[in-house]
């Protein structure tokens, strides 16, 4: 059974294909077995925008979640918390 990470009642990514973070102040992404790098530059993957300077928290409450739950689960990460807020959530691709 894959494992889930929920952001909201929306936003449901498959765990298991994740395989980095990238946080800047605004957003993070978050790349999957699907996404590609063409000279190094990231092709489909997903970006969770958030509240100005609050990109690095919700990285980190990811990075938990992932860390602290087993698998074959849901595995929620709030999409409000005293660090950051989801604004919104983008499927970023150049095809």
């Amino acid at each position: 059974m894959s494992t889930r990470l929920k952001f909201t009642d929306s936003i449901v990514l498959n765990a298991d294909e994740i395989v980095a973070l990238q946080s800047l102040a605004n957003f993070t992404e978050i790349y999957t077995t699907g996404s590609d790098f063409d000279e190094g530059n990231p092709q489909n993957y997903f970006r969770l925008n958030v509240g100005s300077g609050e990109g690095p928290a919700l990285k980190a409450a990811i990075e938990k979640a992932l860390t602290s739950a087993p698998s074959g689960r849901v595995i929620k990460v709030p999409a409000s918390s005293a660090d950051y807020t989801i604004a919104s959530f983008d499927f970023i691709t150049d095809f």
